[in-house]
């Protein structure tokens, strides 16, 4: 099996697209580095935003089990909170904030392409 079959990238549950929204749950567990919110001000924007997103692809036909769906969305939020552990334990990585950004964008960016590019094999496109 290779690294973009489908199997690996489309289960009832956790698959490899999950690493992509803790990603992107991770990204937005920034945002208090910049702006003053609660963690649950923080949690109901990244649940906005992946809701949101989850609309977006149902909208374009991407088919996803129901269950998936519901995942990607708390596999962000797991991220969001993983990030605001690190930097409250750790507070020496906020004044690293340009170097976190950087790596964890270029991590983002990363998953998101291989995504792409499995996608793009496994459907044919």
């Amino acid at each position: 099996m290779t690294w973009y079959h489908h199997t690996l990238w489309e289960q009832p549950y956790l698959d490899l697209w999950s690493t992509v929204h803790f990603s992107a749950g991770t990204l937005l567990g920034l945002i208090p580095i910049f702006i003053e919110l609660s963690i649950v001000a923080l949690i109901l924007v990244v649940l906005a935003i992946t809701v949101g997103w989850e609309l977006v692809e149902v909208f374009y036909g991407i088919k996803e089990h129901f269950s998936n769906q519901i995942i990607d969305v708390v596999v962000a939020v797991f991220g969001l909170l993983t990030v605001s552990l690190l930097l409250t334990t750790l507070p020496k990585l906020r004044r690293r904030k340009k170097l976190l950004i950087s790596i964890l964008f270029g991590v983002f960016l990363l998953l998101n392409l291989i995504g792409w590019l499995a996608y793009q094999n496994y459907s044919g496109l």
